[in-house]
């Protein structure tokens, strides 16, 4: 039970740091009436028509903007000829390292 709420709760604040980058609307309306439909703010039209975000790069849902960061490696190389093993990261794309600074320097809301 422990493992799911501390999965949840990551997984929560990874959606809330991404908003820039996935279809999520980064500025919601205020809402006076809490049983009025929700409705979107133009910045959130405006990347759900065009399916870019407002610094050009392509709009990705939870599930995509992961599995576009899974593809990130970590090479293990050995010498010819030696015992002699090491450990190299892949270069991240500009979209893995750009998700990956926002993950990293997203305020944690507690």
């Amino acid at each position: 039970m422990l493992l799911c709420t501390l999965a949840l709760y990551v997984e929560w604040h990874l959606r809330h740091a991404w908003r820039e980058l996935t279809f999520h609307d980064e500025q919601p309306p205020q809402r006076t009436d809490p049983v009025a439909k929700a409705t979107r703010s133009p910045a959130a039209q405006r990347k759900a028509q065009t399916k870019h975000t407002v610094t050009g790069e392509p709009c990705h849902s939870y599930r995509t903007l992961i599995a576009e960061l899974a593809t990130q490696t970590r090479n293990t190389i050995r010498l010819p000829g030696t015992q002699a093993t090491f450990h190299k990261l892949a270069e991240p794309t500009r979209l893995q390292a750009h998700a990956l600074d926002l993950a990293a320097t997203a305020p944690v809301i507690t």
